[in-house]
């Protein structure tokens, strides 16, 4: 079984309108969010094996909030810059090369990219967008991360700070 779970970043700040959007840091509820939304996956059981992040600041900094509750070393962390404006594609062939003995890996990034992707990975879900530090967890009855492009997740949760 292959756990997939898609994070987009938490919620930035926009306090500099003349800094670089690559460079926006997060805020105050994003930093909140991120670890809540960790200790959620956490509690159901789910600890990634690989966390994967765009280099942007605000997908980076969710990372390692998010690592920290899992007790996973902040600089085992996978920074992929091409996840940064990547389309579903790009997405697909990182997730595609992802090492096959790994089972769970949690990959961090940026909308509306996430969104289109998940629509591509789960239309069964009809999730027309993912918030920010939302969460959609997909589970494959797969031996390698290849064929997932191709394949009906077994079952999925969708998950995001505000959801009641």
């Amino acid at each position: 079984m292959k756990h997939l779970i898609i994070v987009r970043h938490a919620k930035s700040s926009w306090a500099d309108p003349g800094q670089r959007d690559f460079d926006r840091p997060l805020n105050g509820r994003g930093e909140r969010n991120a670890p809540e939304m960790a200790g959620r996956l956490k509690a159901r059981g789910l600890r990634p094996q690989l966390i994967v992040a765009s280099g942007a600041r605000r997908a980076h900094a969710t990372a390692k909030l998010m690592a920290e509750v899992f007790g996973y070393a902040k600089a085992d962390i996978e920074i992929v810059d091409a996840l940064y404006e990547a389309s579903p594609r790009v997405w697909l062939e990182q997730i595609g090369a992802l090492p096959a003995g790994l089972d769970t890996v949690m990959m961090v990034g940026h909308n509306p990219e996430i969104t289109a992707l998940v629509a591509q990975l789960c239309p069964q879900a009809r999730i027309d967008n993912v918030p920010t530090c939302g969460v959609l967890c997909l589970d494959y009855e797969a031996g390698d991360w290849a064929g997932i492009a191709r394949a009906k997740p077994v079952s999925w949760e969708f998950d995001y700070p505000k959801k009641p």
